[in-house]
């Protein structure tokens, strides 16, 4: 089981939880979970959502094992122009801080 932190529209989304514990091994498992269990996140999944764990965002890296004790965070995937910020490179370090 790990907690995750939806953030802003994400939150929103997962009846403005700030915290949702999901039981997940992988990226792939958490957005199948997360659809279930809150549906209107389904839409958002497919157009992209980043996964952030201890202040690395994943991109499209599914396959990621999420750490039990991680900080990790959902949250939307960012436009820029006509590409959504969800695509290679798969990962970027960010401060933790950033993400509140």
């Amino acid at each position: 089981m790990v907690e995750v932190t939806p953030w802003g529209a994400v939150g929103q989304l997962a009846d403005g939880k700030s915290k949702v514990e999901v039981e997940a091994k992988d990226i792939r498992e958490l957005f199948r979970k997360l659809a279930e269990q809150y549906p209107g996140l389904e839409p958002w999944i497919d157009k992209g959502i980043a996964v952030a764990i201890d202040g690395t965002i994943y991109r499209e890296t599914w396959s990621k094992e999420l750490p039990q004790g991680a900080e990790i965070f959902c949250c939307r995937g960012w436009r820029v122009g006509r590409r959504t910020a969800v695509s290679p490179p798969s990962t970027t370090q960010i401060w933790p801080s950033e993400l509140k």
